[in-house]
């Protein structure tokens, strides 16, 4: 049976683990060997004076002009880009020039990271 020496030992090790994880992490992320994917929601544009939409929501809906989808249908960029090919709208290509542009465009703008946000 593991005594409280031995169970210390343990959750040292687990700390210490966690620390080489996540430094290991942010260091493959700064070197560029890996890519950081935030939720959909960590980044905003700003739609009005006082409001933000989470992005990929934006670029739905300015996507989606045109399109007859619901309202929620138009939020959902997947739903939107599926739309587009079914209906032979626009090619896989020009789907992701047409994300690209929004997103460098709205990184010209006015953003806003809500990572941590609640």
């Amino acid at each position: 049976m593991p005594n409280d020496v031995s169970r210390s030992s343990a959750k040292a090790a687990g700390n210490n683990l966690s620390d080489l994880l996540f430094q290991n992490i942010a260091r493959q992320i700064r070197d560029g060997s890996c890519v950081l994917f935030l939720g959909p929601a960590a980044i905003a544009a700003q739609t009005s004076k006082d409001t933000y939409t989470p992005i990929i929501e934006s670029c739905a809906m300015e996507m989606a002009k045109g399109l007859d989808l619901s309202e929620e249908e138009t939020k959902s960029l997947p739903q939107v880009c599926s739309t587009l090919r079914m209906q032979n709208t626009l090619s896989d290509t020009s789907i992701i020039a047409g994300v690209r542009t929004y997103y460098q465009k709205a990184e010209k703008t006015q953003i806003k990271s809500l990572a941590g946000k609640t």
